[in-house]
């Protein structure tokens, strides 16, 4: 359940750009908007226009759909990092085969299949060197690993139990978790897909965190917690190789951090603002970051799904309500491109 969260603090914005939301590698520039995105009207004066309605959002056309087979029976789906194909699974029921079917993104042609002898499998994570990753649920814990192009499976990396599945990088091929057996626990764990080497934040470094978010273009972990539970909690950001601090914000009470992307989305109870800059965002509910945090995404039940630019708060754009975005819908690694499962069990590409 979201509890009330402490605005960013007025003293820290000044340095929140190098602190918390100063982007290094190949993350989007906070000086420039994404691809499909207009520059927010500033007035004279500089000071930012109110957000748009989101009932303003314009609806999106698909750039190519297509039906998938065994379309009851899908479990998970993944974009590979240049948006050209899909990998869906799909399994009749728990325990019974898993298949793999990679799809042409634009044609919907099949092009390779696989069959995966396994009760289940997690969350599919398609990394940026074309390896496709997801954890075994066959009762020894462990990683299974695909060819992204042929869909030939390679070797199995193991599984630490208490740090399980979780957010990747897929720039990095890490995946990243918490040691909490029910909600988060203190402990953020970084498994490096490449080699199965594991590396875990510092007991203390995290005091009861609520949430984390992965920065993937900017190769940065960023953590809500409560230092002192009667003060102010706070965002931290982590390295996100070695998991040890490098720099943080004070949130206020009174305000809930929805997401993190290329900034943060702050919910107060008469306005939503991108922080760092105190940029008006359109009032949403609840919210996902693109891979690279370029966009926000809203979804809500049977609400259509708007997309919003994380860098200025305009919207991008519509689309009909789908299925669950965490397991049925992916971008690609530099988030051009979108894909998503329909309510009826159809692939739907967009470009942006």
């Amino acid at each position: 359940m979201r509890r009330p969260h402490p605005t960013l603090a007025s003293a820290t914005l000044a340095l929140l750009p190098i602190l918390l939301w100063g982007c290094g590698g190949d993350g989007p520039s906070p000086d420039a908007p994404p691809p499909g995105t207009a520059e927010a009207a500033e007035p004279a004066g500089g000071v930012a226009m109110p957000a748009a309605s989101p009932a303003a959002a314009a609806p999106l056309t698909p750039a190519a759909s297509f039906p998938i087979q065994d379309a009851a029976q899908v479990s998970g789906s993944a974009l590979s990092p240049d948006g050209s194909t899909v990998v869906v699974s799909t399994q009749e029921r728990l325990g019974t085969p898993v298949t793999l079917r990679l799809y042409s993104s634009m044609s919907g042609e099949v092009l390779a299949t696989a069959q995966v002898s396994t009760i289940g499998l997690g969350k599919l994570h398609w990394m940026a060197d074309n390896r496709i990753v997801s954890a075994d649920r066959d009762g020894t814990p462990g990683w299974r690993v695909w060819d992204g192009a042929t869909l030939a499976e390679l070797p199995r990396l193991p599984q630490d139990a208490t740090c399980a599945e979780g957010q990747a990088n897929r720039n990095t091929g890490a995946i990243y978790s918490s040691d909490g057996m029910v909600g988060m626990g203190e402990i953020i764990c970084r498994l490096d897909t490449r080699d199965g080497s594991m590396v875990r934040s510092a007991a203390g470094l995290l005091a009861r965190p609520d949430q984390f978010w992965v920065r993937s273009g900017s190769n940065e972990v960023v953590v809500l917690h409560s230092p002192n539970p009667e003060e102010s909690m706070e965002l931290i950001t982590l390295d996100g190789t070695s998991l040890t601090r490098t720099g943080s914000s004070v949130i206020q009470f009174g305000e809930v951090v929805e997401a993190v992307g290329a900034t943060a989305w702050i919910s107060r109870e008469r306005s939503q603002t991108l922080e760092p800059g105190g940029i008006p965002a359109p009032d949403l509910g609840p919210l996902r970051a693109s891979g690279t945090g370029a966009y926000f995404i809203h979804s809500n039940g049977m609400d259509d799904f708007v997309i919003v630019s994380a860098v200025d708060g305009s919207l991008v754009g519509s689309m009909p309500a789908g299925m669950n975005l965490s397991v049925f819908a992916d971008w690609s690694i530099d988030d051009s491109v979108f894909a998503r499962l329909t309510l009826d069990r159809g692939m739907e590409i967009y470009r942006l």
